[in-house]
């Protein structure tokens, strides 16, 4: 080897200074620049992942809420223990509604799941079947927060004719039509209204009820117009000062007088009347009224035993109107459809439950509803009672025969002498009234006959003294 060749400089050696010490750390630099990309790209599609999943159960979560709030939730799943109460809502006018708008309010989602979440505690009294029946609410949410989300509390509505038709249990179902006048009223008094039926909405009442269903209200105080603070007491059945005062009391709202807002139970006569107007049951059919009803508001031990009675239908019109099971056999048959049909809103599966466990109180004819409060028993300390007037609430009922003409019913009515404006004057006058008395405006006085009064058989008017007669 010559001397040239062994002092010869390896290439690497003859690198430009400082360019191989620079080498190693920007390998160091561009791995780490990679690594972070990876990292990006990694945090990238896990956000995205994250995302897309949250709004897959974001989706799902709306749907399993929006079900939960649903009426076949509420019917299925929950409230299989009350299985009355879905037929009676589908025949509201809030059959449109959902079940929480009423029973928890209209509300924020989030309040709403809180609600819902405090219904857990029923759980084990479902599970084991802990419960009576008919079941009431004990967590209906106030009417400001349900009722009055739809309803304007201060409108006011204007008067309105009302018809009742109503047909008597006779051979041909004899139609009697009752016009009236209903006073619903409301508004503001600082507008000049705040009067008739809605005058309880401008004007504060509290009471206190004895019993679940609050039909004993035994003591009411109410803040009148003029701002006087009166407290009226059952005389009957008074409280005492230290119950008064430690009895829970109530403020009144919309559902202590509209309670079946939701969920309606009517009177088998209610029903068999609606039935034969609305063309169900035929008219035509004779008797139609006495038999369906009479067969609706018999006992029976149990539903099924009453879905048996609807087949004897058949049988008791050839029985007892032979002409007629030959003569009407079309109607006869679409007769049973249709009692059989009414019976289930009638009649429950639990033993003893009927329509009667539901009262209702908007007006007075199956339940006390307004006489309640309104029943003259109920006086102040100076010995006047809550006004007892009908035509506070609806003019003077008007009864013609169906092929009669419609009654003019009078828009105002005349100035009343001072007997008719005292607060009892409804109850005391059926013991006041005489021909000589009275007939001079009235005409023939003849108790429930006529349009000249009410019939006197009221048992929850019966004033202090007085027993119904």
């Amino acid at each position: 080897m010559s001397n040239q060749e062994a002092n010869a400089v390896p290439e690497k050696e003859n690198l430009i200074p400082g360019e191989g010490q620079d080498q190693k750390p920007n390998n160091q630099r561009s791995e780490k620049a990679s690594n972070r990309r990876a990292i990006a790209r990694r945090a990238l599609l896990l956000a995205v992942v994250f995302l897309v999943g949250f709004l897959i159960f974001g989706v799902i979560a709306i749907q399993v809420w929006e079900y939960s709030n649903s009426f076949g939730f509420c019917t299925n799943v929950c409230h299989a223990v009350h299985p009355e109460e879905p037929a009676a809502f589908s025949d509201s006018y809030h059959a449109s509604v959902k079940c929480t708008e009423c029973h928890m309010g209209r509300t924020g989602t989030i309040r709403g799941i809180i609600l819902k979440a405090g219904h857990f505690r029923h759980l084990p009294e479902v599970l084991f079947k802990n419960y009576t029946r008919p079941l009431k609410s004990e967590t209906m949410r106030p009417a400001n927060e349900s009722c009055e989300k739809c309803h304007y509390p201060p409108a006011f509505h204007g008067d309105r004719v009302m018809i009742v038709r109503h047909y008597e249990p006779d051979e041909t179902n004899t139609e009697q039509d009752t016009y009236l006048i209903l006073k619903t009223g409301g508004g503001q008094r600082s507008q000049g209204l705040g009067f008739g039926i809605h005058w309880h909405i401008e004007n504060p009442i509290s009471y206190i009820a004895t019993d679940d269903q609050k039909q004993q209200i035994r003591w009411v105080q109410a803040t009148l117009p003029d701002g006087r603070i009166v407290e009226y007491n059952d005389v009957t059945n008074p409280l005492t000062a230290e119950e008064i005062a430690t009895l829970p009391r109530k403020t009144m709202d919309c559902v202590d007088c509209h309670n079946r807002a939701g969920h309606p139970f009517s009177s088998p006569e209610k029903l068999v009347d609606d039935a034969i107007t609305q063309g169900w049951l035929s008219k035509d059919l004779p008797f139609a009224k006495q038999e369906i009803v009479t067969l609706l508001s018999a006992d029976y031990p149990n539903q099924t035993a009453a879905m048996q009675a609807v087949g004897q239908i058949e049988a008791q019109y050839k029985a007892k109107y032979p002409q007629v099971a030959e003569k009407y056999d079309t109607e006869i048959k679409q007769a049973a459809v249709v009692a059989k049909d009414l019976l289930g809103r009638l009649v429950f599966e639990q033993p003893g439950v009927t329509w009667r466990s539901f009262p209702d109180n908007v007006g007075h004819s199956d339940f006390p509803g307004c006489f309640r409060c309104h029943d003259g028993k109920h006086l102040a300390a100076d010995g006047t009672s809550i006004r007892l007037h009908c035509n506070i609430c609806h003019g003077v009922p008007e009864m013609v025969a169906a092929d009669a003409r419609a009654p003019q019913l009078p828009v105002t009515t005349a100035k009343e002498p001072a007997t008719h404006l005292g607060t009892n004057f409804m109850n005391e006058h059926r013991f006041l009234a005489s021909q000589e008395v009275c007939g001079t405006c009235h005409g023939e006085i003849a108790f429930g006959s006529d349009n000249s009064s009410f019939a006197p058989t009221r048992p929850a008017m019966a004033g202090p003294g007085r027993t119904s007669t």
